[in-house]
């Protein structure tokens, strides 16, 4: 996981989050988990045994993706982009979160 703050304007100023994962079930939970997902609840989204996301069934992704997306959201964190690569087992997954940088 990286977080950056981007300098601009005081009233424009960005956070960004990259949460990334190898294209296995473990190495997301493991991303998914640094930042607040409950294993408890990711584990009640997979049925399957397969340690290979894209052997996932689409629901199942779909919903590790929503708890972490909802996750992030409580924080203020927006998805800008997602970028998924083929079904080799090295290949990388990665969302780019940003927010508005936290002022007090």
């Amino acid at each position: 996981v990286a977080v950056s703050t981007v300098s601009a304007p005081a009233s424009a100023q960005v956070e960004h989050k990259a949460v990334f994962w190898s294209n296995n079930v473990p190495d997301f939970k493991t991303s998914a988990e640094n930042e607040g997902v409950s294993t408890t609840d990711m584990d009640a989204c997979i049925t399957s045994t397969t340690p290979e996301w894209h052997f996932l069934s689409s629901l199942e992704r779909k919903c590790l993706v929503e708890l972490l997306l909802s996750t992030l959201e409580k924080e203020n964190w927006t998805l800008a982009t997602t970028h998924a690569w083929g079904p080799s087992y090295s290949d990388r997954n990665a969302y780019h979160f940003t927010r508005p940088v936290q002022t007090s």
